[in-house]
């Protein structure tokens, strides 16, 4: 991030105060009895197969409470920065998606003259340790917009799965931002490829990405989405947008950079944990039976690990130079 004033300078200035939204004081099971205030049944969650998921919206949208996306590493790419984008101390700053809200934590500590606000379909952040970060319960595609300003920054990182229609959110997030305001994606590609031509021919990585992708559009969701982005941005009236596209290594078999092989250990580690069982679902709307879940889920985790298979996840960056149409620097 462009950094124009001293240290001196930015240390005088009063630290932003969050506006106050609402947010859960606690995540219960959905078939516990309620205590009178129906607004809590927001804050539910479902468990299954070991694992909590949201119950503001249970079935619509099974997104795992407790997992770890792969995005959480691609940081690297940035050069440890929170964001690509050349933001000048953003006043407003939206995270979208904001699920651990770790990002938003951050990046209110790193800008501590920034409003930041993280949205979610669950409570599952810790209390903010800094003033100037709130979390509010708030689906981005299909709620209202109820913030009573305009943001500077929207950061969306890991949404791949979230939206039935990604272009809602867009549109949303162009109308919400303030002249020469930023967005920025940071999204995968679920499309596991070789190294190689043919490198996971035969492979369970290979059976199972498939079947993942023909699970997903059962959900009608398309796992590949990432690579429309760009057009999406333009389309809803944005300008000027870069995008990068990098083949993440899964695995520690990157020889020729150092920090590709550190990121592929990382990525391979989440993957065969937190992403395999998070996806299981997708592979029952698939048609799999219980059973043969459990069978493809174990050789992928094996597969994964398996430092002789050379695999790799796209990842699409559109991270400079996405302003709106009233951007005039």
């Amino acid at each position: 991030m462009a950094q124009d004033e001293s240290e001196e300078s930015r240390s005088s200035t009063p630290k932003a105060q969050a506006p106050s939204y609402t947010r859960a004081k606690q995540v219960r099971p959905l078939d516990e009895e309620a205590d009178g205030d129906t607004v809590a049944d927001r804050y539910a969650f479902v468990a299954e197969d070991g694992r909590t998921y949201q119950g503001y919206m249970p079935g619509e949208y099974m997104l795992p409470n407790d997992s770890i996306s792969p995005m959480r590493y691609t940081g690297s790419f940035l050069d440890n920065k929170l964001a690509a984008a050349p933001l000048r101390y953003p006043e407003k700053v939206l995270d979208i998606g904001t699920g651990t809200g770790l990002w938003a934590l951050e990046f209110a500590e790193e800008n501590p003259t920034s409003e930041v606000i993280g949205t979610d379909l669950s409570m599952i952040q810790p209390l903010p340790w800094t003033p100037n970060c709130q979390f509010v319960l708030e689906n981005s595609e299909t709620d209202d917009w109820l913030f009573p300003h305009r943001f500077d920054y929207v950061h969306l990182r890991g949404v791949l799965s979230c939206f039935h229609d990604v272009r809602t959110v867009i549109r949303r997030a162009h109308d919400h931002l303030a002249p020469g305001g930023w967005i920025e994606f940071q999204d995968g590609v679920f499309e596991l490829a070789g190294h190689a031509d043919g490198e996971l021919d035969g492979t369970a990585l290979q059976r199972w990405s498939a079947l993942l992708r023909a699970g997903a559009a059962a959900r009608g969701r398309d796992l590949a989405k990432a690579r429309h982005y760009r057009q999406h941005l333009l389309d809803a009236g944005f300008v000027d947008v870069h995008e990068r596209l990098v083949m993440v290594p899964g695995g520690p078999w990157h020889a020729a950079d150092d920090k590709m092989r550190v990121v592929g250990v990382y990525i391979a580690n989440i993957m065969s944990t937190g992403v395999v069982e998070s996806f299981k679902p997708f592979l029952a709307s698939a048609g799999l039976s219980p059973a043969e879940i459990e069978a493809i889920s174990g050789e992928v985790r094996r597969e994964m690990l398996d430092s002789s298979i050379r695999w790799s996840i796209p990842f699409c960056f559109l991270e400079v130079y996405v302003a709106t149409e009233a951007y005039e620097g």
